[in-house]
């Protein structure tokens, strides 16, 4: 059976994004009249039409809303808070009667804008994950389409105060008698790690702990089983020193589950 068509075949023959292919056949201004042209007659060619089920979502767009998370949906359940993001939008859109749609994309997919953005299936999204350059563009060239971004400083956002939780986190710690503290983040490109890393440096000026520059250990971009290996093989190495922490700071929920099974 013969595959149909679709906006990422229209947009891959005639070397453009498939955003590209969604405004030139919506009339919108943005695309050369050339370039629409080209666009408008390969879509003839293939008898490509939008979506039915599209276009009546885009008849209801006002009231429609958009969750992206940067993550691939298998690896969902070692972030607490994407879980917790995921649930309440739901729950909330039922309770307001929104139509809906969630999307995951991959957090390595540096150059990819979320389709969402474009395809006028929803009237706005809220985004949570970092922000890569190209996104961050289309954001600031498409003022009309809100965004609101989860814990990453945009246009609009909404930001927890984790720098000044993880300051009383420590305080805590100091308070039971922890001076020795060990500090797992995850990659600093994130703003919410910068805030949590800049609170723990915060709590450990001002209660002069004295921290071991080794016990301050910083993960890269891994996937879960990845993430729980390097855990478990940092926190073997760094409990196996004469001079070892006897508390420690996690910025990942994996990470955390690791240093307690290992524990």
């Amino acid at each position: 059976m013969k595959k149909k068509v679709d906006l990422k075949d229209i947009a891959r023959e005639a070397g453009v994004s498939a955003m590209t292919v969604s405004v030139a056949l919506s009339g919108k201004p943005g695309v050369s009249e050339e370039r629409r042209k080209i666009i408008k007659q390969l879509a003839d060619k293939y008898n490509y039409r939008p979506n039915r089920i599209a276009k009546m979502m885009r008849m209801e767009k006002k009231r429609s809303i958009g969750l992206i998370i940067r993550e691939k949906a298998e690896q969902l359940a070692g972030h607490g808070s994407m879980n917790v993001y995921a649930a309440e939008f739901a729950q909330l859109c039922m309770a307001d009667k929104l139509l809906y749609q969630m999307d995951f994309i991959d957090s390595t997919a540096d150059n990819e804008v979320p389709e969402l953005f474009f395809n006028n299936i929803v009237g706005g999204c809220i985004y949570a994950g970092g922000v890569p350059e190209k996104m961050e563009e289309w954001i600031k060239e498409n003022p009309n389409f809100p965004v609101v971004c989860l814990e990453e400083v945009n246009r609009y956002s909404v930001c927890s105060d984790v720098r000044h939780g993880v300051y009383e986190a420590i305080q805590n710690l100091v308070a039971i008698g922890h001076r020795k503290i060990a500090f797992f983040g995850t990659p600093l490109e994130f703003y919410i790690n910068q805030q949590g890393y800049n609170g723990f440096v915060d709590a450990v000026n001002d209660f002069s702990l004295d921290i071991k520059k080794q016990w301050i250990c910083f993960h890269e971009h891994l996937s879960q089983q990845e993430t729980m290996r390097w855990t478990a093989e940092t926190f073997d190495h760094m409990f196996s020193q004469p001079e070892r922490p006897t508390a420690i700071m996690s910025m990942n929920n994996l990470c955390a589950r690791a240093i307690c099974y290992q524990a």
